[in-house]
């Protein structure tokens, strides 16, 4: 895909029904936590299935599972990362926020390159919360495409490029965080060079 062009997502309502998004938020794990805060997020986030209740992972993977084959519809080769490499769920709480920017496109050999994102909400913030899609080129946003707004159940999917840009800059506020399941899928098929290979690029 050309800088400057849109790049393919899909917004999916009722992904999980009520009743799926009350069983995993009764389940919500509370031990395995990290958090990040920097100048260009403040979140906790949890990539440590063995710290889940099996109710719990079941849950998650069998989400990952329905997702992944949404996913191969549109690259048959995608490939979830089963290890949660900056996956896994994520709360965002009081002034949480994560500036826009580009995903990292490699972890490992034989993983190949980052191809897809997927956000399963299961809380929707009293204030900010909302996921921004921008378009642009390989060294800032330039376009917005999108403002997703993070209702329980909504699932978002979109393509993992040099130029999907995306982010929620406006801070959490009020009690309820913003909770969501993040799930990462790559294409084996297509090795990233040494010299392209980056870290999480920010517009800030």
């Amino acid at each position: 895909m050309a800088d400057d062009e849109e790049y393919w997502y899909q917004i999916i309502d009722g992904f999980l029904s009520e009743e799926e998004v009350q069983l995993i938020l009764g389940l919500w794990p509370a031990n395995g936590w990290k958090r990040a805060r920097h100048r260009n997020s403040a979140k906790i986030y949890n990539t440590r299935p063995g710290d889940w209740s099996e109710s719990f992972s079941d849950l998650y993977f069998s989400a990952a599972s329905r997702i992944e084959e949404i996913i191969k519809r549109k690259n048959a080769n995608a490939v979830f990362d089963k290890e949660l490499h900056g996956a896994g769920i994520h709360e965002h709480g009081k002034g949480g926020f994560l500036n826009i920017h580009v995903d990292f496109n490699y972890i490992k050999e034989g993983l190949g390159i980052r191809s897809f994102n997927a956000l399963l909400y299961l809380t929707k913030p009293e204030v900010g919360g909302s996921l921004e899609l921008w378009y642009g080129d390989s060294t800032k946003p330039k376009t917005k495409m999108e403002v997703v707004t993070p209702e329980p159940g909504r699932l978002v999917l979109f393509e993992a490029t040099e130029s999907s840009w995306h982010g929620l800059p406006e801070r959490i506020g009020g009690s309820v965080p913003r909770r969501s399941m993040a799930f990462y899928f790559y294409d084996p098929m297509v090795s990233v060079p040494a010299k392209e290979r980056h870290s999480t690029k920010y517009s800030k």
